[in-house]
């Protein structure tokens, strides 16, 4: 144990609360993941929505706490989202089980602003560190919100500059379009619905919202956001979901943030069902046992879907940013996995196709294999008549060099997972600055 840790304890023992108080703060502040700090600090602190906001930092760090978990039931024992921690969310207690997820952890990112002394090296990594709080707690209040658009149903009604397709006959005849022969003319499109109609292609089908979306939708984010830290564990659990079996997986060698991570992670998958078994031995094994399943909407997330909300969620960022740095009001409208009829007949899936005021953007995401695609995206990124700026592929794994290839030879953007949100940023600046 810490030498600053057992003189905390020992103060406290002593009942000198405020001196033990004022060194466990002191060891957050540098060990923002000190268990034992946190769950010492529920002593000390006043009052009960203090001891409760620390109890739930524990079970954050580590979620199997037995003690913070009878310690918090006992506090609040109707709101407590740690409650039956290990029963699944069913579609129709999905709802409140994730509000109260939701809820807990604003209130840590709250008590992250609140309850931290200021750190040593000044107010700078400060502000630093509330800038990171608002943000997680603007991340969840998005996933709460509606958005403008109902998957397949755009309600805002505005004018919008698109590109008017000339067509050649000989281009006509094969439904493709090229990018030489758009002109930027201003033209009504008050929906992706008419921008599509406007190109000839027809959509068949927008897929409904799903009960589980909200803890969807978090699980992606925290994927793409810490992909290098998971992309192991990841790996694995694809491989064995082929069959529905189990394995064991070694973080012996990984950062003590990257194993909560990891841990928070898997726990999160299990709780909503996307893993049958799940259990972590500490030290000395530091190994996480899995059970697969092969659900279908397992398979489904695994498969791609987390990185198609990833993405989806970054779009939206990224509108929501720019509109904040240009001081200008930017509407956002989406549809995600619409089935549509291209003008030569063939069918096709959008992974996202978004609409930010007169812009529109046409967004596929790949986990795996992509080249096979690529000339494919190329000819419909003609017959969208839209530029590489607006034509993008997000790739997990991809070099600057091979990226760059692609842009070169099929005139199409291509992103890596952090490089998302910053590219369209980028972009939309440059439509609306």
């Amino acid at each position: 144990m810490p030498h600053t840790l057992r003189t905390a304890i020992t103060f406290i023992k002593a009942g000198d609360k405020k001196t033990g108080k004022r060194l466990l703060l002191e060891i957050i502040s540098n060990e923002r993941h000190n268990e034992q700090a946190w769950l010492w600090l529920t002593e000390v602190v006043d009052q009960q929505y203090k001891k409760i906001d620390c109890l739930k930092q524990v079970l954050k760090i580590n979620p199997h706490n037995e003690t913070a978990q009878k310690e918090l039931a006992r506090l609040t024992p109707v709101t407590s989202p740690y409650e039956d921690n290990h029963a699944l969310i069913t579609p129709h207690a999905a709802p409140q089980r994730l509000n109260q997820i939701l809820r807990a952890t604003i209130v840590n990112q709250l008590e992250a602003i609140t309850l931290s002394p200021p750190p040593n090296d000044g107010y700078d990594r400060q502000l630093e560190r509330i800038a990171t709080a608002l943000e997680r707690i603007a991340d969840i209040l998005e996933q709460q919100q509606e958005t403008p658009v109902n998957h397949g149903r755009n309600h805002n009604n505005q004018q919008s500059a698109l590109f008017e397709a000339r067509r050649s006959p000989d281009q006509a005849k094969n439904g493709k379009i090229s990018p030489t022969h758009a002109v930027n003319k201003p033209h009504k499109a008050a929906s992706i619905e008419d921008f599509l109609k406007q190109r000839n292609i027809t959509i068949k089908f927008v897929p409904s919202k799903e009960a589980a979306d909200m803890a969807i939708n978090s699980l992606s984010l925290s994927l793409g956001n810490n992909y290098a830290v998971f992309d192991k564990i990841l790996a694995q659990i694809k491989y064995h979901m082929q069959r529905g079996s189990g394995f064991t997986h070694s973080v012996k060698d990984e950062s003590s943030l990257a194993i909560n991570q990891i841990t928070s992670f898997c726990k999160q998958l299990y709780d909503i069902g996307f893993l049958k078994e799940y259990k972590y031995y500490k030290s000395p094994r530091y190994q996480i046992k899995i059970k697969t399943t092969t659900a279908p909407a397992a398979k489904k997330f695994f498969s791609g879907q987390w990185l198609e909300r990833f993405v989806w969620k970054k779009a939206e960022k990224a509108v929501n940013q720019a509109a904040g740095e240009l001081r200008r009001s930017i509407n956002f409208s989406y549809l995600i996995n619409p089935q549509i009829i291209l003008p030569n007949g063939d069918d096709f899936e959008f992974d996202l196709i978004f609409q930010a005021n007169h812009s529109f953007f046409w967004v596929e995401s790949k986990s795996g294999a992509h080249r096979q695609h690529t000339a494919k995206y190329a000819e419909i990124a003609n017959v969208l008549g839209l530029d590489a700026r607006h034509s993008i592929m997000v790739l997990t794994d991809i070099s600057r060099q091979e990226a760059a290839n692609i842009h070169t030879q099929f005139g199409l953007t291509v992103y890596t997972l952090d490089q998302v949100q910053a590219g369209l940023i980028e972009t939309l600046k440059g439509d609306f600055g």
